[in-house]
């Protein structure tokens, strides 16, 4: 009876160290697409200020399009 015991409580223990481990993931996937998503609206915003011109732009940078090309290079393929 003991032993069925300890083994419960291992299996237990067992399944809270994945489920932490589970939780401690998804909590940092999250805060990397946050901080993604701010950066992509504060780039956005930058661009309806200077009149959708990146040579205006103080602090450009690039968002990965299609073909391994960035924003400016897509553009100038238009």
């Amino acid at each position: 009876m003991v032993s069925t015991v300890e083994s419960s409580n291992q299996i237990n223990s067992n399944k809270r160290c994945q489920f932490s481990r589970l939780i401690q993931s998804l909590i940092e996937n999250v805060s990397i697409e946050t901080i993604l998503l701010n950066d992509y609206l504060t780039f956005r915003k930058e661009i309806a200020e200077n009149e959708n011109k990146f040579s205006r732009m103080e602090h450009s940078f690039t968002i990965p399009v299609n073909q391994g090309l960035n924003l400016q290079q897509q553009r100038k393929g238009m």
